[in-house]
């Protein structure tokens, strides 16, 4: 559901943008060696390994950013956000106390996030992204809903403090320095190790993040 809708959401984008395809590029109508910027979307995520599926937990995305100009072609960006990832989900059991109810899962894991990118730019307002990102955990919480009351021990099922992701994504200007854009982004290294997983589930977790964003760039500096 979630990846349709991303998917309508940037065709709408586009065609809404088109109407603007008299702007010139902003990288060539406004060249500097640096530009600062905001950045603010969302996140739609879930967590490889914890016996469910799906991107249905929602997050922020959130933070500044500087892009580095090489050249018309080649650029680098780095930046600083916080970010909300973890996993939700609903599964339907049964009970013989209680009958059918719904089992629920609930996963939030909040980080400062540090995205290193390497950017290729067109001729056509689109640049991909390709690259990594080191996150820190400053915070977690995790609860499952069952028809008995469960505890889950945080100081048993802890998670990794920290997370390296590798990441690749496309971004499209829609007007001077605003840009619309889509990143996929997976953790290379092991959230949670199995031997601290919930009982019943036994793998390694990843975290597994799609994002949508608007980003807002200003040059910096002397042209150049």
């Amino acid at each position: 559901m979630f990846r349709k809708g991303t998917i309508v959401l940037i065709a709408l984008c586009f065609i809404a943008s088109g109407k603007l395809a008299a702007q010139s590029h902003f990288f060539k109508d406004d060249p500097h060696v640096f530009y600062g910027g905001l950045v603010g979307g969302m996140n739609m995520c879930q967590v490889d390994g914890d016996g469910y599926g799906g991107y249905n937990k929602a997050g922020l995305n959130i933070g500044a950013c500087v892009y580095a100009q090489f050249s018309t072609k080649v650029g680098m960006s780095l930046e600083l956000l916080y970010s909300q990832k973890g996993a939700r989900a609903v599964s339907e059991s049964y009970s013989q106390y209680v009958g059918q109810y719904f089992q629920k899962y609930y996963l939030d894991l909040n980080y400062v996030e540090v995205p290193l990118l390497f950017n290729f730019f067109t001729d056509h307002k689109l640049h991909c992204s390709i690259g990594a990102s080191y996150s820190r955990l400053i915070k977690s919480k995790e609860d499952l809903v069952t028809d008995y009351g469960v505890y889950i021990d945080p100081e048993k099922y802890y998670f990794n403090k920290n997370d390296v992701n590798g990441i690749a994504g496309l971004t499209y200007q829609l007007y001077k320095g605003l840009f619309i854009n889509f990143r996929y982004q997976h953790s290379i290294t092991i959230i949670r190790n199995k031997e601290r997983a919930i009982v019943g589930w036994g793998v390694d977790e990843y975290n597994h993040t799609c994002a949508l964003r608007f980003i807002c760039l200003f040059g910096q500096g002397e042209a150049r």
